[in-house]
């Protein structure tokens, strides 16, 4: 981090009250880790505002922070409600969708209206395009939030993509074509009905390549994740800091509902399923965890905001509740079963249980990946899970000697990571933006 965090933090009364201007995108997991963020920099002394979708408001303003709404509750359903969404190849497509001209006008205005040059830093998500293009056309100090290696290209160690596909195995040439062909008859053919149109109208040249280098701030980027989960590769962007997981899950004080935990108290230690909270496609994955984990002979317990996805009527062994912090959930459980977003696979690697993932897009197979390499994990094909496939892997977990230890290990090492929280260290370094100096001229060329 250069320097004694300590010794930094001791200075701090000297440092100016800073108006940080938050823009995360995406669902719960994408969020709570810049509310996290936030509720240190509040405690700091700091001025911070959150910019992101209507159903968050309540959550942002737990953690102690200021909310402004840039995306209704409506259309934020209509995301969720979008098939494409979970598919390994159209999930891009979904969420490309949802960049409209207006959406992104109306967040470019928001951090215009409340930028005070001096003062203010933005922290965004890689998708908060507008604070890309407002940190390009105003000069603010910027932090982009990574929250997965997939995240991070490279010619070295790749990350294993949607459908489980392994760049790895392919001769150097083939890995240029596949990113060339995603980069410009993808990604590019997305971003022109709204995007592009939008950086032009601000002056901001789109990438003619790629949008990969574009969205990481030249300032600093924030991985929210350890090195031993992510390894750094030697062409990862050289203003990328790693700062370890950030496990904020929803509130500064998780607790478990009193009803849960006397359920909890009462049986044995179940296999708790969840798909994820932006999931409303997962009813194959409950039926197929229903049948596995009664033919293991062991209580199961459904985490889902959707109820409509669970087997009707549910089993005896099957729990449903709608929600429940991670963080004083998984400790109590004998394994989980999940999606394979990072928010989740952090707070089950935490609890040190074993996971099994079934991945269909983003960075959901990558982190899958990530764990079976661990000794932690088992990962699922993509598609209609199996109960007998679920069922092998819950056993191959449960039945290896070695999986307990090695879950206590990484538990250990979430621990004490660098000797501090992730998000003190996440702090130290916004504040650090801050004195970066003004930003000018163009971002990076691509690759």
């Amino acid at each position: 981090l250069g320097g004694d965090a300590a010794a930094r933090r001791q200075g701090a009364e000297a440092l100016k009250r800073l108006r940080i201007l938050m823009t995360p995108a995406g669902s719960a997991g994408d969020v709570h880790p810049f509310l996290g963020l936030g509720h240190v920099l509040r405690g700091r002394g700091h001025e911070v505002v959150v910019l992101t979708s209507e159903p968050f408001r309540d959550e942002v303003a737990g953690a102690g922070l200021e909310f402004e709404s840039v995306l209704g509750a409506a259309r934020f359903e209509a995301v969720l409600d979008d098939p494409d969404l979970w598919h390994p190849v159209r999930g891009p497509r979904a969420i490309f969708r949802l960049l409209r001209r207006e959406d992104l006008d109306r967040v470019y205005d928001a951090l215009e209206r409340r930028y005070e040059p001096g003062r203010t830093v933005l922290v965004g998500h890689p998708l908060s395009f507008p604070a890309g293009v407002f940190e390009e056309t105003r000069g603010a100090p910027a932090v982009t939030v990574q929250l997965a290696p997939i995240a991070f290209r490279t010619r070295h160690l790749q990350p294993v993509l949607p459908g489980g596909i392994d760049p790895n195995r392919w001769p150097s040439v083939v890995q240029r074509t596949f990113w060339w062909v995603a980069d410009r008859l993808v990604v590019n053919r997305l971003a022109a009905r709204d995007l592009h149109p939008f950086m032009k109208a601000k002056g901001v040249t789109p990438a003619a390549e790629s949008l990969y280098d574009w969205v990481h701030s030249p300032h600093r980027v924030l991985g929210f994740f350890p090195e031993w989960f992510g390894p750094p590769q030697p062409d990862w962007p050289p203003q990328l800091r790693l700062v370890g997981f950030p496990l904020y899950d929803g509130s500064p004080n998780p607790s478990l509902d009193p009803g849960l935990e006397r359920l909890l108290g009462s049986t044995p230690k179940p296999v708790v399923v969840t798909p994820g909270s932006a999931n409303r496609q997962a009813a194959e994955l409950f039926r197929a965890a229903a049948l596995a984990t009664e033919r293991r002979g062991i209580p199961s317990l459904f985490v889902t905001p959707w109820s409509d996805q669970l087997p009707s009527p549910l089993p005896e062994h099957v729990t449903h509740v709608q929600r429940a912090p991670f963080s004083a959930l998984f400790p109590r459980a004998a394994a989980v079963v999940h999606h394979g977003g990072i928010g989740t696979t952090s707070q089950a690697l935490a609890a040190g249980v074993p996971q099994v993932v079934q991945g269909r897009c983003f960075d959901q197979p990558d982190n899958g990946a990530r764990l079976e390499r661990l000794g932690v994990g088992r990962s699922l094909a993509a598609g209609d899970p199996e109960a007998g496939a679920l069922f092998a892997a819950l056993n191959a977990l449960l039945d290896d000697p070695e999986v307990e230890p090695a879950a206590r290990r990484w538990a250990r090492a979430m621990r004490t990571d660098a000797g501090e929280p992730a998000m003190e260290r996440a702090a130290d370094l916004v504040e650090e933006a801050s004195g970066a100096g003004p930003f000018s001229g163009a971002r990076p060329p691509t690759r």
